[in-house]
């Protein structure tokens, strides 16, 4: 998924309310890569993982541009080693 993306927040009053409507979860492990310029995030949610950019469309109201694409297994292990060596 590419395109502009407008972020909007919510405060939800008696959100315990809310929770009894759920009906499936899914546990998502993320992780944010450090940029000058943009954000990048690694994200995974059940078998998939997906890198993800962030960066200001550069218009006058606040918008990001957002670009998504999948990371077969393979590139996400090697993603992460890379990562790791970094940190060292």
């Amino acid at each position: 998924m590419s395109g502009l993306e407008i972020e909007r927040k919510f405060i939800v009053s008696k959100a315990k309310a809310f929770k009894s409507l759920a009906f499936a979860h899914q546990t998502i492990k993320q992780g944010y890569i450090p940029c000058q310029d943009a954000t990048v995030r690694i994200r995974t949610k059940g078998d998939k993982s997906f890198l993800t950019t962030k960066s200001k469309s550069g218009s006058s109201f606040v918008a990001d541009v957002e670009r998504r694409i999948e990371l077969l297994k393979k590139d996400l292990t090697l993603l992460a080693e890379k990562i790791a060596q970094l940190g060292e």
